[in-house]
């Protein structure tokens, strides 16, 4: 049989012993029973209440300079030059922040740099990347800008791991009196670890403004769900939320940006003159006669000089549908010359095409 465990006694030995001599001394309040301390009892502490968290996206340092972990896409875009209607980015919750072009198919989430007619831009739909994008603008972009006053969320991630990216117009079909205000770009793996394919594909607001895109009166955020093409409404709450931080503009001449360097950053201008391959270049294009922004091809046929950016100490140019190339100032070394045989020739001024692999020198 287990032998029970022993009770503490709720009197001593030396109490007891105490009162037995009380009683012999006839003193007054003797056999009264002590006061006993209560045992103080452990409680937990309250968990915190879950909140939405809000990040500030900041590709760049406190001093103007790509963020450790970023990287910058410095290649041609596609269909030429942005518009440089920019203004002041609705996601940006400080200066320099930019969105450029038409509302519906804006670069909506970007930030000026140094050069006026360039801008860095983010890919809403991969909110995974740390990779900027150089845009080239058809003209300059304003010098700075100032924060919207209430900016919104560039991306909003869901309590079930789907992520949403803001919108701006566009052509939809939410559930009758909505309108959306941002779409799924990632359904994440659901509550259950689960592929979250049954993920509702917008985020909506009542058209009539009877209740806010987002609800931030709770410490988690709440927001109103619903598919495309279909009727029929649900609440959801909010994890987290990207919005842009701001930028500080290096001075001219600081961080290899405009002005920097012993020498004035190319132009297309700079490229006007008649321009032929090296006999080691590849591709048999022939000479070619620049004059800005006009391209006369002596095989026949002329291009259009669509746009360009600063690239590896030189001038980055594009036709339509095709890169003509790097201009590289004599003095300025050739970053990679990949399958080309010959040698770099640094004392002339050369565009190089690393696509059709001719190195082009001046003819005039």
């Amino acid at each position: 049989m287990e032998r029970p465990a022993r009770i503490r006694p709720l009197v001593t030995r030396t109490a007891i012993a105490a009162l037995v001599a009380c009683a012999a001394l006839g003193l007054a309040g003797c056999g009264e029973r002590p006061e006993i301390a209560p045992t103080p009892t452990a409680t937990a502490d309250p968990q915190p209440e879950p909140e939405t968290e809000v990040i500030e996206l900041a590709p760049y340092d406190d001093d103007g300079a790509l963020s450790e972990g970023w990287t910058l896409d410095e290649s041609p875009l596609d269909g030429g030059a942005a518009p440089s209607d920019c203004r002041a980015s609705e996601y940006g919750t400080g200066e320099n922040t930019v969105s450029c072009g038409p509302t519906a198919a804006a670069l909506p989430a970007c930030w000026l740099t140094e050069t006026a007619t360039r801008i860095a831009c983010l890919d809403v739909a991969a909110p995974e990347e740390q990779t900027l994008r150089l845009i080239p603008l058809d003209g300059p972009a304003p010098a700075t800008t100032e924060p919207v006053e209430e900016p919104r969320p560039l991306w909003l991630e869901l309590t079930d791991g789907s992520v949403y990216s803001a919108v701006s117009g566009g052509a939809f079909s939410p559930p009758a009196g909505y309108l959306v205000g941002y779409v799924l770009v990632s359904a994440g793996d659901g509550a259950a670890g689960d592929a979250n394919a049954d993920a509702p594909n917008e985020l909506l607001v009542p058209d009539d403004g009877s209740h806010p895109l987002i609800d931030t009166d709770a410490a988690l955020w709440n927001v109103v769900t619903g598919t495309d093409g279909a009727e029929g409404t649900s609440t959801a709450q909010v994890s987290r939320a990207w919005f842009l931080a701001g930028r500080e503009l290096p001075e001219a001449g600081e961080d290899g940006g405009a002005g920097g360097g012993t020498a004035a950053e190319p132009t297309v201008e700079d490229a006007n003159g008649r321009w032929c391959p090296t006999p080691e270049s590849f591709g048999g294009g022939g000479c070619l006669t620049v004059t800005a922004p006009t391209v006369s091809h002596e095989t026949g046929g002329t291009s259009t000089i669509m746009s360009s950016w600063p690239q590896d100490g030189g001038l980055g140019i594009a036709l339509e549908g095709a890169p003509l190339g790097v201009l590289l100032p004599a003095g300025v070394a050739a970053p990679d010359l990949t399958g080309y045989p010959g040698a770099d020739l640094p004392d002339q001024d050369r565009i190089w095409n690393s696509q059709t692999g001719e190195l082009l020198l001046r003819a005039d």
